[in-house]
């Protein structure tokens, strides 16, 4: 009877340390590469790079075209402040390597993460 309250004991810790800390913070998921998904634009020509310091880069081709700061928050806003002055908001979703970032307007902006 004590090995099997043992073998219980045991399976319920692995089960409690199998559910916590598995899924990473959105600002950590956000981190990285991302290549733009879009009919119009060739596989890798617009990257956009997040960095954990909140500065996130645009490249076409290879070339920076526009920097900028972001803050994410909790609930997946993120917002984007241009070094112009402008502001821009939008909702952040991440899958796995997939990246969506839906404006206010609804539109949709896909990304994959770059390898």
């Amino acid at each position: 009877m004590r090995n099997v309250r043992a073998l219980g004991a045991g399976l319920c810790c692995l089960l409690l340390a199998s559910c916590g800390g598995g899924a990473k913070p959105a600002k950590d998921q956000l981190v990285g590469k991302w290549e733009v998904v879009s009919s119009s634009v060739p596989a890798g020509d617009i990257v956009e790079e997040f960095t954990a310091d909140g500065k996130a880069v645009v490249r076409k081709k290879g070339d920076v075209t526009e920097e900028k700061k972001y803050e994410l928050s909790e609930d997946g806003k993120v917002k984007f402040t241009f070094a112009e002055g402008g502001v821009a908001e939008y909702t952040a979703a991440v899958s796995g390597d997939e990246l969506s970032l839906t404006n206010q307007s609804g539109q949709v902006k896909k990304y994959k993460r770059a390898k």
